[in-house]
């Protein structure tokens, strides 16, 4: 019983609609990937532009 299992899970992962499945998800998630690093760009560049305001605005109150 289990080998028959075994084949059958082993022939299904061979088939060449599996394999394409499988390249389609990699494509999505290497997608999904980008997106993410993009929307940590986005966010560390806004959170330093935040930053850098700060520091402008301290520092003309101090020479105020």
């Amino acid at each position: 019983m289990f080998e028959k299992l075994l084949f059958l899970i082993l022939s299904m992962l061979a088939s060449p609609s599996f394999a394409q499945d499988n390249h389609l998800l990699y494509k999505y998630d290497t997608h999904i990937q980008q997106k993410i690093r993009r929307v940590d760009d986005l966010l560390q560049k806004r959170i330093l532009r935040s930053l850098n305001r700060l520091i402008v605005d301290e520092q003309r109150m101090r020479k105020s």
